[in-house]
């Protein structure tokens, strides 16, 4: 399970139970695990396998989720964002070697040239420390929802805070710069499955899709799909 939820971006976490028993899990608490017939061991109840959508944090938005493909873009920038001081850091590691090797004894004392071979250490030091991996970017898929969390407050902010964040990035980011790729053609849906695909594929739940309507009014054909598939779904649950 910890192999699992380390690729998933899950944490672990502490939760309490109906008689305040605490369980470490890093998983949703759903999540059942069973052995098989086969004596094989099986998970179950894995629909919670992203946290939920702070953007939706109503009582009617309980399996609002937010989708695997956007847990991972927003992994991949943050990781991203971690690496830059590394770089800057190395490249000015990098030109203090080479200004400590260009040093010479006529031109500095021996102390100038350990306080230079020091300096690279120090910034060496500081670029392993802000290596950022991937692995370490994890989320809590139980933040937000009825379940009691086992942790201390501080802790149980930080969760819903990096939850927070993911979600601001799907509206703040990820979903103008969709909108923006209908406009200038780099992504063209044909009907409502190409549609849905598409948004799927950025890591945009369907629930967005009037956001997504919004922004392509000055586009009949895209508004006119939007809306047709925004018309075909609400039918579908009246109907229902």
């Amino acid at each position: 399970v910890s192999e699992a939820a380390k690729r998933l971006h899950l944490k672990e976490h502490s939760v309490l139970d109906g008689s305040g028993n605490v369980f470490k899990l890093a998983a949703p608490v759903e999540c059942k695990g069973i052995v098989g017939g086969d004596d094989r061991h099986y998970l179950l109840d894995l629909l919670r396998v992203t946290p939920r959508d702070a953007n939706y944090s109503g009582p009617g938005s309980r399996f609002c989720i937010l989708r695997p493909e956007l847990i991972n873009a927003f992994v991949q920038v943050q990781a991203t964002e971690a690496s830059k001081p590394k770089e800057i850091i190395s490249q000015g590691a990098e030109n203090l070697s080479t200004d400590s090797q260009n040093v010479t004894d006529a031109d500095k004392p021996d102390l100038a040239k350990e306080e230079k071979i020091e300096d690279v250490k120090e910034l060496a030091s500081a670029a392993n420390e802000a290596t950022g991996s991937k692995d370490d970017i994890v989320f809590n898929p139980n933040v937000f929802t009825e379940f009691k969390l086992a942790g201390s407050p501080e802790d149980i902010a930080a969760d819903e805070d990096n939850v927070r964040k993911v979600s601001q990035y799907l509206t703040d980011v990820v979903l103008p710069k969709f909108v923006q790729d209908l406009c200038t053609l780099e992504v063209s849906p044909m009907d409502g499955q190409t549609l849905t695909e598409a948004l799927h594929a950025h890591g945009i739940n369907v629930r967005y899709i009037g956001k997504v309507a919004g922004g392509t009014k000055h586009l009949p054909h895209l508004w006119d799909l939007c809306n047709n598939e925004i018309v075909v779904r609400s039918a579908k649950h009246v109907i229902k």
